[in-house]
């Protein structure tokens, strides 16, 4: 027996229509789900929950899983009202609920009654890991913007996904990007009046081609819109307007005459990135002294990819 048979077997109707809990009307009730070792068990009612938790407890002891009381919540809504009153599976077994204004972490992912967005931390986090990147000796620029690049960004991916659209601040990716404008510019030793679409550009054009978080929010948004689009689960797709939101995100990226011809759930993230370095390279051309002659860069793409 394996846990995925576990979530296989407590899924069966006759489980389900029993112990589970209907949340989307035409799909059958929900009674299990989980991921890797993390499980939740989802009931109509608390004895119907102490069966399916009982249930699972004694399924992962024939495959010699414990449950940890202590790393388990129990989340108990009433008529549409969050109840503090602990969860009891039997007298050795208490299942402490969740509280108002608790926290509650999951696969990840924070949140109270909605997924939480913590701006103030992940800012913090991503400033004290450029800051240990710009201030040590013992790398070389173009080591720092590879490293910055390769490991430091893609930290913030999974927040990004995962957060709700309405949560992603404008000023928050705004304070991200000067951030990194700014370290880029002290780990090259260029002018801090350097133009910011000299940074964006691609590296065909002599520019770096660097992530920028006001648009990378949206395209990691629209990647995830659209993975659950194309997958099976029609709980998730019955919950969510995915088409919308991805639409959305097109939009904030001010990207939909480019890709028009494009079927929704078709986008590519790097031709979206493309577009919008391209964009960056037209407003760099239009400036009126330090766009001169810029647009004399697509002559050598294969130099100045080398050279960047």
């Amino acid at each position: 027996m394996s846990i995925d048979f576990i979530l296989s077997l407590l899924s069966q109707h006759e489980i389900s229509a029993c112990y589970g809990k209907n949340l989307v009307p035409h799909l059958k009730n929900l009674s299990i789900i989980g991921f890797a070792d993390d499980i939740v068990n989802i009931s109509g009612s608390r004895s119907g929950a102490r069966e399916l938790v009982t249930t699972t407890i004694d399924h992962f002891h024939e495959i010699g899983l414990e449950v940890n009381p202590v790393k388990s919540k129990a989340i108990i809504i009433e008529k549409g009202v969050l109840n503090e009153e602990d969860l009891t599976i039997n007298e050795n077994l208490i299942l402490p609920s969740l509280k108002q204004n608790e926290v509650l972490k999951y696969l990840g992912v924070s949140f109270t009654n909605e997924i939480l967005l913590d701006e103030h931390k992940i800012f913090n986090m991503l400033k004290d890991n450029i800051q240990s990147l710009v201030s040590t000796t013992v790398l070389k620029p173009f080591q720092k913007l590879s490293i910055l690049n390769t490991y430091v960004w893609p930290q913030l991916t999974y927040s990004l996904q995962t957060a709700p659209l309405h949560k992603i601040s404008f000023n928050f990716l705004k304070d991200i990007d000067k951030l990194i404008r700014s370290s880029i510019k002290e780990i090259l030793n260029i002018p801090n009046d350097t133009t910011t679409s000299f940074l964006y550009s691609p590296k065909e054009v002599k520019g770096l081609g660097l992530i920028r978080f006001e648009w990378e929010a949206f395209v990691q948004q629209l990647n995830i819109s659209q993975k659950l689009l194309r997958g099976m689960n029609e709980y998730v797709k019955s919950s969510r307007n995915l088409s919308k939101e991805i639409t959305i995100c097109i939009e904030k990226l001010n990207l939909s005459h480019e890709v028009s011809e494009i079927p929704i759930g078709m986008y590519s993230s790097k031709h979206l990135r493309l577009c919008l370095r391209k964009k960056e390279f037209e407003n760099w051309k239009q400036l009126p002294y330090k766009g001169k002659g810029v647009e004399l860069f697509f002559e050598q793409p294969r130099y100045n990819r080398w050279f960047t």
